[in-house]
């Protein structure tokens, strides 16, 4: 099921006035696969992720489920599964029970009475027989789940893992056209989550259900993501793979956020084909693929691992350490170039804090922006 938010608004209102937390939001989530909505605190994916879910009304803008509009729709009518951060398990219910209640819902909404009790000819067989799908599919998704052993018992007596995979359960046992998570391993060491996270993937594989995934933390949205939406004060800045994400960011704000450390960027302008910074101290040749015009208030950036300690006086610049640590094969390097710090992965153990090292950036892993907008200049 595609999913496509058109223009959606949400804005909340106080005595001290408006304030949006989602504001103009366009985004397209294809059809059979993970998106993840990732952002800072505020940045409007949880309010996204409800306003998907029909937990909260849009205040302008629509919400397509394919072609069909469902912006009006009430939540029971979305055919939408939702993993919430703190499970919300039945603790008087067992595992089953848990897992069972949205058949249970669904069969008494399809009753006459206010009890959801036709009380007919065929009531009891009616009822006989729905027990019985109950179970096939209770049973059903428990194995897929490898949570067989566990339907007679309780939550409480459950590990966080555990409960976590109850919760998915209960969200696919009515079969959704779409799969909502929010935050749902953030209650969780890194070992487990990173072992839900791979079971995550095989459950999306093995049912196809569209899945969109809110996160604040970058490793898990990249693991387990087709496409990752950053969300900046409730607008989308890019909608991407995360590879496209981490190689071509649109602007400075993508670049900067994602990367298990901050890109490296220095100020200056570009004359002659060549980057030369505010202060003069760092000086890069660009190569023909990218070669931009000259142009003043320019930040050039660039990863980490795109820069290297140069050998044999092939330095581009040279910089003073300012710290190093060990991190098993790499180096995590610190310096400070003329007024720029900037990080460098290394493969070796580098001289002291203070001592001087020539440092030589790869020209492809490049990027250029407008430093006033943040706008990608290629």
């Amino acid at each position: 099921m595609k999913i496509v938010l058109e223009g959606i608004t949400k804005e909340f209102k106080s005595k001290d006035g408006s304030n949006y937390a989602v504001k103009d939001l366009n985004l397209e989530i294809k059809d059979g696969e993970i998106t993840a909505l990732l952002g800072g605190s505020g940045s409007g994916k949880s309010t996204t992720l409800n306003m998907i879910a029909g937990i909260l009304p849009t205040t302008s803008g629509k919400i397509y489920f394919g072609d069909q509009d469902i912006t009006n729709f009430p939540m029971e009518k979305r055919n939408v599964g939702y993993v919430f951060q703190d499970y919300l398990l039945y603790p008087n219910m067992s595992i089953f029970d848990n897992i069972a209640f949205p058949l249970k819902l669904q069969q008494y909404a399809g009753y006459a009475n206010k009890f959801g009790l036709d009380k007919g000819a065929s009531w009891l067989q009616n009822r006989k027989s729905k027990k019985l799908d109950i179970r096939q599919r209770v049973e059903s998704i428990a194995e897929i789940l490898q949570l067989t052993p566990l339907l007679n018992r309780r939550p409480s007596t459950l590990s966080g893992g555990q409960q976590q995979r109850v919760a998915i359960a209960r969200a696919l046992i009515k079969e959704p056209a779409v799969l909502l998570l929010d935050e749902p391993f953030s209650n969780l060491d890194a070992r487990l989550s990173l072992a839900l996270h791979e079971e995550l993937l095989q459950i999306q594989k093995r049912t196809g259900v569209t899945t969109v995934y809110v996160t604040h933390n970058q490793e898990d949205a990249m693991f387990v993501s087709n496409s990752i939406a950053i969300l900046k004060d409730g607008t989308c800045m890019q909608n991407s793979s995360p590879q496209e994400l981490y190689t071509n960011p649109r602007n400075f704000y993508v670049a900067n956020f994602i990367g298990k450390l901050p890109i490296n960027y220095v100020s200056g302008q570009i004359v002659d084909g060549k980057f030369v910074s505010d202060d003069a101290h760092i000086q890069i040749e660009l190569l023909a693929e990218n070669k931009i015009d000259d142009r003043q208030s320019v930040l050039v950036c660039f990863r980490p691992e795109g820069a290297e300690v140069a050998k044999y006086r092939e330095e581009q610049f040279e910089a003073l350490v300012v710290n190093n640590s060990f991190h098993g094969k790499d180096v995590m390097l610190k310096v400070k170039a003329g007024n720029t710090f900037m990080t460098v992965v290394h493969t070796r153990v580098i001289d002291e804090p203070q001592s001087k090292v020539g440092i030589a950036i790869n020209p492809k892993y490049i990027k250029f922006f407008d430093k006033s907008t943040g706008e990608s200049l290629k």
